[in-house]
């Protein structure tokens, strides 16, 4: 196997490790209809995930797994994916109403995968029923451009909801920049991005979903700056 190959392949394998950690927490917390600290959830968080799972049916780690597994396969060869949806764990405290879905678009042929991971925040607005959106991305570098080092930047749609069909969405103002800021991240790969993507959705409370992981210090930069670390 080359080195390419190789390099690939054990990014990869740390992205499976973390995805997995997160995905099956995330089952159970939504099924248990606790938070990561297993605190019950309020009924405005319960109500907002209900109504959204009759719409936008989440998609099971295994269907990850499976695509991740080919994605540096010799015989697979798999180049690129985009898929979602794909449930996290739920807040909890500040804003603990929106239900975060993220997609994964990647493509495996480099060396290093180049990876965009977008989060949807999601909430029904009690009033009008319409489902807010809240979009960012998360985006490994982008060569000979502006962006080229791991980043994160807003997006005013997602997961494409205005190409979908039965559900009326408020999206971020179409005036609003796509491109600025662009918000650096302390990561050298897709893997470490993952752990700074989960870090600053979660806050402290990410130690919850990394206490049970090894994997070497190189991907876990970003968790230096928690105190738990």
């Amino acid at each position: 196997m080359s080195s390419g190959n190789s390099s690939c392949s054990k990014e990869v394998g740390i992205m499976k490790q973390i995805f997995q950690n997160v995905m099956r927490r995330s089952e159970v917390c939504w099924n248990r209809k606790i938070d990561l600290a297993g605190v019950p959830l309020d009924s405005k968080t319960k109500e907002n995930y209900k109504s959204l799972t009759r719409w936008m049916f989440p998609d099971k780690w295994e269907t990850l797994n499976s695509l991740l597994t080919k994605a540096c396969s010799k015989k697979m060869k798999l180049r690129s994916c985009d898929v979602g949806n794909f449930y996290l764990p739920p807040f909890s405290g500040d804003d603990a109403g929106f239900v975060p879905v993220f997609n994964l678009d990647a493509d495996f042929s480099k060396e290093l995968p180049e990876v965009n991971i977008r989060v949807a925040l999601l909430s029904y607005d009690e009033e009008t029923g319409r489902l807010r959106v809240f979009g960012c991305r998360f985006e490994t570098p982008e060569p000979g451009s502006n962006h080229d080092f791991c980043h994160a930047q807003f997006t005013r749609d997602p997961l494409g909801f205005e190409s979908r069909e039965g559900e009326p969405c408020e999206l971020m103002a179409e005036w609003s920049p796509e491109n600025i800021p662009c918000i650096l991240a302390p990561a050298k790969g897709p893997a470490a991005l993952l752990v700074w993507m989960i870090v600053g959705i979660y806050g402290k409370k990410s130690s919850l979903l990394f206490s049970s992981m090894r994997f070497e210090q190189c991907y876990r930069e970003p968790l230096r700056y928690l105190d738990a670390e």
